[in-house]
């Protein structure tokens, strides 16, 4: 092995500096104000978020730790309040690419996955929990316990009933859907 002269990598780590700046400032479009001190750019890596440079893939610990949150939010039943958080979460823990701008990615039949529907539902059974905890909040602040809701007033009583009928119809709906 040839040994390299203080010249030679004076001058290469002259280049990997210019190399780096130029991302920063021509392609991240830094100012000079938020520029890192100069001699830092010369360790390490600095890349450009373009799909060739950014990372795009989930490491082991994140899909670990999506499918331990999965299970916390089955756990907790919770599913029909974080409908796009358990999508999400089940997308991390299911594929391994992490879809970027110009980087691989797989295509999504959201005709096929989503139901218009069940979203509705889904959006009226969280305004019937808020009305509910309205309603118990007025009950503890002892103000009358009616709670306006979808362009009605409903009780205590009519929440909960509302409430169980939605809850129902969603899980018909997802036996149906499996």
């Amino acid at each position: 092995m040839i040994h390299k002269s203080r010249y030679y990598r004076r001058k290469q780590r002259e280049l990997h500096i210019k190399r780096k700046e130029h991302i920063l400032r021509d392609i991240q479009q830094y100012d000079d104000e938020c520029m890192p001190v100069r001699g830092t750019l010369s360790k390490g890596k600095v890349h450009c978020s373009c799909g060739c440079c950014s990372f795009q893939s989930y490491t082991e610990q994140d899909q670990r730790r999506a499918v331990t949150m999965l299970f916390d939010i089955k756990e907790a039943d919770m599913e029909t309040v974080a409908v796009r958080t358990v999508a999400r979460l089940n997308k991390i823990a299911r594929n391994a690419i992490r879809t970027k701008n110009a980087g691989p990615h797989y295509s999504q039949k959201t005709k096929e996955c989503f139901d218009y529907d069940e979203f509705l539902l889904e959006c009226q059974y969280q305004a019937f929990l808020k009305a509910l905890f309205d309603c118990i909040h007025a009950e503890w602040t002892f103000c009358e316990p009616w709670t306006f809701v979808n362009g009605r007033f409903y009780s205590y009583s009519e929440i909960r009933k509302e409430l169980e009928r939605l809850k129902e119809e969603i899980d018909r709906r997802k036996e149906k859907s499996n």
